[in-house]
């Protein structure tokens, strides 16, 4: 997004030309206290652009046999905790030759002694990827609401699609498995959710160093319902000018607060957390785009403030902290300052 033009010189074109006033509140607000003066770029309301998204290309599905139970054997990779959720995958391979996985398999919990606990359900059409050639194939799945303690899970039946063959994962000794109980009235979940490919570790990318750095000035105070004004000045860090070509968008906003839980119903299970749904209010994002008209360019080690607004809302009465993000490759300039929310 930001492209270094490396040029001797060259003066910031411009920008003096379209520069407005110093921001301040109004008198007797909770805004009037003032914004340092500055000269800055006058915000504009244009929305935020966003780069196009790549159509997928689909990986054709090769034609080869269909994998039967007997050429197969499957091992227990682990599993973990996600939110009100737990997550784990078998690997399955091929003994011999590969053969095509196609379709979600079903996957049985069974206790020490061998009795069902739980099947997994297939997720609605197309959610997930359901074949693979294996080679090497992982199944993943998702457990919900179990309302017991950790259940000791002494074996994993694995089922291939029109086989009724089991493939059997066996645990010596049991492992526990369980998930977050929102519901004692409802039934234990469990889902089948990708069937593909093991996913291969990839390099993690080499971190370039920042170009440019970000500083909101904001009041530390603000009204609820109304319009706040603030600046965040951009500081281009590299050696040459920073053409904003294409132009920027940006993020702005309030994280709002969280609002009282309900207590937990009479029957739920003592030897569980309670872990309510927390709901929010007062948060907001906006997204806009720079107004790179007035300001095409950053000199080296120059910096340039914008104005910024952002509609607070009605109820967002409180601490909050502001936040303000290029939308950007990872890494792209952001910063946040606290401000405290009050009524009119």
């Amino acid at each position: 997004m930001w492209r270094v033009l490396a040029i001797l010189s060259l003066v910031l074109a411009g920008c003096g030309d379209h520069v407005g006033t110093a921001l301040s509140g109004g008198p007797g607000s909770a805004t009037s206290a003032p914004i340092p003066a500055r000269t800055v770029v006058p915000w504009i309301s244009a929305p935020a652009s966003f780069a196009p998204v790549p159509t997928a290309t689909l990986e054709p599905i090769p034609t080869m046999r269909a994998c039967r139970a007997a050429d197969l054997q499957a091992e227990y990779e682990g599993g973990q905790s996600a939110g009100p959720w737990s997550t784990g995958s078998l690997l399955i391979a091929a003994r011999v030759d590969p053969c095509l996985i196609r379709g979600l398999l079903e996957l049985r919990f069974l206790d020490p002694v061998g009795h069902e606990l739980v099947r997994t359900t297939p997720p609605r059409p197309g959610a997930f990827r359901d074949w693979a050639v294996a080679g090497e194939v992982q199944v993943q799945w998702l457990l919900s609401n179990w309302c017991e303690p950790r259940v000791p899970v002494g074996a994993i039946v694995v089922l291939l699609p029109g086989d009724p063959t089991p493939i059997v994962v066996r645990f010596d000794p049991p492992i526990g498995v369980g998930a977050r109980c929102t519901s004692v009235e409802a039934p234990k979940g469990a889902t089948t959710m990708w069937v593909g490919p093991r996913p291969t570790l990839e390099p993690a990318p080499t971190r370039t160093p920042a170009r440019l750095a970000a500083h909101i000035d904001a009041p530390s105070t603000t009204i609820a319902g109304e319009t706040l004004r603030y600046t965040v000045t951009l500081t281009n860090l590299t050696s040459g000018f920073l053409v904003m070509d294409p132009c920027p968008s940006y993020l702005e906003w309030l994280g709002g607060h969280s609002l009282p839980t309900a207590a937990p119903p009479s029957n739920f299970p003592s030897f569980k957390a309670w872990d309510p749904i927390v709901r929010y209010s007062g948060g907001v994002k906006e997204s806009h785009l720079l107004n790179c008209v007035d300001a095409p360019s950053i000199a080296s080690g120059a910096s340039i403030t914008f104005e910024m607004r952002l509609a607070v809302p009605a109820d967002a009465i409180g601490s909050d902290t502001l936040r303000w993000q290029v939308i950007a490759e990872v890494g792209a300039p952001s910063a946040s300052a606290p401000i405290t929310i009050v009524g009119r």
